[in-house]
């Protein structure tokens, strides 16, 4: 699919809201796309943001919290 892995758990990101493990961007070259997903194999939910060509508006999808 053309899927790398950027960066496992950068600095600016929360951790998984589900089950507190780190979190990883992946890159997608083939679209040029970012997104950010839980990194554990044994979370559940398995969440991760829409994809998008911008960085930053990933991570700060990911780092949404509802209150």
């Amino acid at each position: 699919m053309g899927k790398k892995q950027v960066k496992k758990n950068p600095d600016d990101l929360k951790t998984c809201p589900f089950c507190g493990e780190k979190a990883e961007m992946v890159y997608i070259s083939k679209y040029n796309f970012y997104t950010v997903q839980c990194s554990s194999p044994k979370c559940r939910i398995n969440p991760s943001t829409d994809p998008n060509q911008s960085r930053a508006v990933v991570i700060r999808a990911w780092n949404k919290r509802a209150h």
